[in-house]
């Protein structure tokens, strides 16, 4: 490490080449060996790399080539990296020197500046997310065994999906040359694939993200195909495009799936919407969730095949979900929720108690998204034409599909009919209203009371069945553990309200916050 008298700043590398340099830009910046430090802090939080063209007034000579970066600090250019080397030099062998020469360099800025060599593009924000997504990928150990660039790349990607512990490697070169060959690998269907598949809950997800993102931008990807057709990688969106193509190619998502998702097509990347989870118990919603799956399991007599929005009540749109959106193959359940800002999805939903959410979901809103989801599936599956009603005109629209046709034909039918096995109705395609106008106003009116509500019992308690009597005149399961509160009126006794067909509606309209229940804004 040698000290730049003119610049204040830092040289890196053999005194003959290859270098990086550290200049600081902003006054007060620290100067010496902090800026190392410095540098591979603020490398990872953005900035815009672009091909070194030398110093202003003192062209670069031809035989010297490289990339530089200027590195935002707080609201101004903190430093400028830059990462030169001799045009006969491959960059990796340039960044290997430069490390052996210093003993050691920081992860972050080794990343940020191979991929930055490596791009074929401008690098732009490129090398930001490659050292971003580094140490959430893998770890610099001196001591550390050897791997070679495809096995770690490919242990740096597992590790990640599952939230195993981070391989280790004893340089940041090596490192830095499995994550620019990992960067690209994600793209490829062989690799995104079986990476969603090993996705668990607590795995760094994000960082693969990154890394794709980092790559698109590097290496101009503009389309990824698959079995499902192509998936468009629009500038400044690049990230989610990955998670959307490995969603799709690793829980095999159909083209014709892909396009009702997305709703305007394959080529309409939706933006990253966002539901949120306001004030709700997530242990309560998963518990709620459960009791709907198995009252679905039990009593389901429709069947989910093709496509299906459901347009809730504007009580569960201020959630978020201003259209939910279903896609059925068999036994396969994909969704995605339309929100105000933009689309959350698609991903695989599997209706099941113990489903343990997707990479595609924040974490945090999880028991949400599954309580919506099992209350639309039950109501689907169980309740049907009753509980879903058609959108008005929808319903004309698909009589045929529907079959009216072949329920007047059997009708004109003589002779005594014969018992039959119950069956499940495949329920027909289209837009649905969750819940019809008439129970839409009666679950209202019953959260305008002093609501009922779900009361968590005691260990080893049961509700009464006084309780579970109440909870199925309002339409409510009660999860296991639990009770259920009547509601009432002030000043008398509550209103009767008479059976509710959409179950599930009534199960989500049971957890809302009264003033979200009732229709207004919390404060």
């Amino acid at each position: 490490m040698r000290t730049v008298p003119t610049s204040g700043g830092i040289e890196l590398g053999p005194p003959e080449g290859p270098w990086i340099d550290i200049v600081p830009l902003a006054l007060g910046a620290p100067r010496g060996e902090a800026l190392v430090g410095l540098a591979d802090e603020l490398v990872a939080a953005g900035g815009d790399w672009q091909e070194w063209q030398g110093t202003p007034g003192a062209p670069a000579p031809p035989e010297l080539v490289g990339v530089s970066g200027v590195v935002p600090g707080l609201g101004r250019p903190e430093l400028l990296v830059m990462f030169r080397r001799w045009g006969r030099q491959d960059p990796l062998s340039a960044l290997r020197a430069v490390e052996e020469h210093e003993g050691a360099l920081p992860l972050r800025l080794a990343c940020a500046c191979l991929l930055a060599a490596r791009a074929e593009r401008r690098p732009g924000r490129a090398p930001a997310l490659a050292a971003r997504a580094a140490p959430e990928l893998v770890r610099v150990d001196a001591h550390a065994a050897h791997m070679g660039r495809e096995e770690l790349a490919t242990a740096c990607a597992e590790a990640a999906a599952r939230g195993d512990e981070r391989p280790r490697t004893p340089s940041a070169w090596g490192a830095a040359q499995a994550l620019v060959r990992l960067a690209r690998l994600l793209w490829r269907e062989e690799a995104a694939g079986p990476l969603r598949r090993l996705w668990r809950p607590g795995g760094r997800w994000e960082a693969l993200v990154d890394l794709a993102a980092a790559a698109a931008t590097a290496w101009g990807i503009e389309r990824a195909a698959g079995p499902m057709g192509s998936v468009a990688v629009p500038a400044g969106a690049e990230g989610h495009a990955w998670a959307l193509y490995a969603e799709a190619v690793g829980m095999g998502l159909s083209r014709r799936g892909l396009r009702h998702l997305l709703g305007e097509g394959e080529e309409a990347l939706p933006g990253a919407g966002r539901t949120s989870l306001p004030h709700m118990d997530p242990d309560m919603c998963l518990a709620m969730a459960r009791s709907l799956l198995e009252e679905a399991r039990a009593r389901a007599r429709y069947a989910l095949e093709g496509a299906v929005r459901v347009l809730p009540p504007r009580e569960v749109a201020a959630l978020g979900m201003r259209e939910l959106r279903l896609w059925a193959e068999g036994r396969a359940v994909w969704a995605a929720i339309a929100g105000r800002e933009g689309l959350l999805g698609p991903f695989r939903w599997e209706p099941a108690p113990d489903w343990a959410g997707s990479p595609a979901l924040p974490q945090d809103i999880v028991p949400l998204a599954h309580l919506l989801l099992a209350a639309a599936y039950r109501d689907l599956t169980v309740a049907g034409e009753a509980g879903m009603p058609w959108r008005r005109g929808q319903g004309e629209r698909t009589a045929a599909a529907s079959g009216i046709a072949a329920s007047r034909a059997a009708g004109a039918a003589t002779g005594r009919p014969l018992p039959q096995l119950p069956r499940r109705e495949t329920l027909a395609q289209g837009t649905r209203l969750w819940a019809s106008p008439r129970e839409r106003r009666l679950v209202r009116r019953m959260a305008a009371m002093v609501r009922g509500h779900l009361r968590r019992l005691p260990w080893g308690w049961s509700p009464s069945a006084d309780a579970l009597t109440a909870a199925a005149s309002y339409g409510i399961p009660v999860p296991p553990g639990h009770t259920f509160v009547r509601p009432h009126a002030r000043g008398g006794a509550g209103e009767d309200t008479g059976p509710v067909t959409a179950r599930g509606l009534a199960a989500v309209m049971a957890l809302l916050p009264q003033n979200t229940a009732t229709g207004r804004t919390a404060p």
